[in-house]
């Protein structure tokens, strides 16, 4: 149950340092095809990969606006349940105009396939 825990822990900030690179295949790596996303500057419901990527399309042009400059995860509560796990933490953004350091809450439920663990639901809120 811990080797769990560390590799949804692992994968949470492997994702993060995706986003930071803007590497896309190195976050939806651990994103299953099916799965649905509260994403925090959407009012849908994401359904799937597909509308997720919609959702990121709609999201301001590099260069538009304030830029992320560091994505700290913290205080990870991680749960497992006969083959589902789920993972509360927090995410602290900074961007490069300097304004506050927002605060960002995530749960994410995953799930195990066959061919390893998948995130198949993710819900974030800015605090």
């Amino acid at each position: 149950m811990e080797e769990v825990k560390k590799y949804i822990w692992a994968a949470v900030n492997e994702m993060l340092t995706g986003f930071m690179e803007g590497n896309r295949p190195k976050i939806d790596q651990f994103l299953h095809e099916d799965a649905t996303f509260w994403d925090s500057g959407e009012v849908p419901l994401c359904l799937g990969l597909k509308g997720l990527n919609e959702a990121r399309a709609r999201r301001p042009a590099a260069g538009t606006g304030p830029k992320v400059t560091s994505i700290v995860p913290h205080s990870p509560v991680i749960d497992i349940y006969d083959g589902f796990a789920i993972c509360r933490h927090y995410v602290d953004t900074n961007y490069s105009d300097n304004r506050t350091t927002r605060v960002i809450r995530n749960t994410a439920v995953w799930k195990k396939f066959p061919n390893g663990w998948f995130l198949i639901h993710n819900h974030e809120d800015v605090l």
